[in-house]
C-alpha cells in the first residue's frame, strides 16, 4: 500500500514538473521555432503579394434573375470566378456542358457560386429557370509569372 501511494505520489510531482516547465520553456519559444515562424511569414507576404487582394482577385459576375452582368467574362487559368444572385425572387441554379459550373440546387438572394476553371476553353452558362439568361466565360492561358 505504501509503495502505491509513493508511486502515485511520484506521478503527480512528476506531471506538475513537466506541466509547469512546458509552459515556463513556451513562454519563449526556442528560436529554430522562431526562425521557422520568420520564414512561414515571408512565405505569406509573398503569396499575398503575388495573389493580391482576394476580393479584387476575383472576376465578379451578379444574376438578377433575367441576365447576368456581365454576360461576357474573360479570365485567366486559375482565376476565381463569383456568381451571385441578386434576385429576392429568382433561385439561380446554374445549368452548363462543363461540370465545375452546374449548381445541383437553386441559389437564393446574395447567394455566391464559386469556381475556379483549370482548362482552357469557352464555356456557356445559363439558369434552369430561365434559359434565355446567358454567361460566356472564356478561359485563357495565364499570362507568365515574372521573378
Amino acid at each position: 500500500m505504501q509503495r502505491y501511494i509513493l508511486r502515485t505520489l511520484f506521478f503527480i510531482a512528476a506531471f506538475i514538473l513537466g506541466f509547469y516547465s512546458n509552459a515556463i520553456l513556451m513562454a519563449r519559444p526556442p528560436d529554430i521555432l522562431l526562425e521557422l515562424m520568420g520564414q512561414g511569414k515571408k512565405t505569406t507576404d509573398y503569396t499575398k503579394q503575388r495573389l493580391g487582394d482576394t476580393d479584387s482577385n476575383a472576376i465578379k459576375v451578379s444574376f438578377d434573375g433575367q441576365k447576368f452582368d456581365p454576360q461576357y467574362v474573360s479570365v485567366p487559368i486559375g482565376k476565381r470566378i463569383e456568381i451571385t444572385n441578386r434576385s429576392n425572387s429568382t433561385l439561380m441554379q446554374l445549368v452548363s456542358s462543363n461540370d465545375n459550373l452546374r449548381t445541383e440546387r437553386g441559389y437564393g438572394e446574395s447567394e455566391r457560386f464559386i469556381v475556379v476553371l483549370m482548362e482552357e476553353g469557352t464555356y456557356n452558362v445559363s439558369t434552369a429557370a430561365n434559359s434565355h439568361a446567358t454567361l460566356e466565360i472564356t478561359v485563357t492561358k495565364q499570362a507568365p509569372v515574372e521573378n
